[in-house]
């Protein structure tokens, strides 16, 4: 087994950063403050070989986090979440390419809208995605 969250990492900021709002890796900088924001975070791998090949279940989540004054009704994060599924799963056979792996298979296997949370007189909706990838290894890059 080779390790190919680098890649991974690498295929999610270029396939989130076309969208219209910042995206992160684990977390908002300290100073940066958007409205609106993608962050991609928890990559899991699972050890799925066989005798004819090496490949990996990986998880990866994306977080969708939208901030309106007084009210939120949720539009904001629907409407980035449509973005997100168009550009990381149009349908089940990934548009993602990374160095090293072959993504062969995708789904979803987590869709959770966090309840809205007020603070400061703004109001916080949360939505979090969970993909799985197949990804079958072709070759060590390190």
């Amino acid at each position: 087994m080779i390790d190919l969250n680098y890649s991974l990492r690498i295929a999610y900021y270029n396939a989130l950063s076309v969208l219209s709002v910042p995206v992160y890796y684990q977390s908002v900088p300290n100073n940066a403050n958007p409205d609106n924001y993608i962050v991609f975070r928890s990559i899991q791998n699972n050890d799925a070989s066989t005798k004819e090949c090496s490949q990996t279940n990986t998880s990866i989540t994306v977080e969708i986090h939208t901030k309106q004054g007084i009210m939120n009704q949720g539009i904001s994060a629907d409407t980035l979440a449509r973005d997100v599924f168009n550009v990381l799963y149009p349908n089940r056979v990934s548009p993602l390419t990374i160095n090293g792996g072959q993504i062969v298979n995708t789904e979803l296997l987590s869709d959770n809208t966090q309840d809205f949370v007020m603070e400061g007189g703004e109001m916080f909706i949360s939505r979090f995605l969970t993909f799985q990838h197949i990804i079958y290894q072709v070759s060590d890059i390190s």
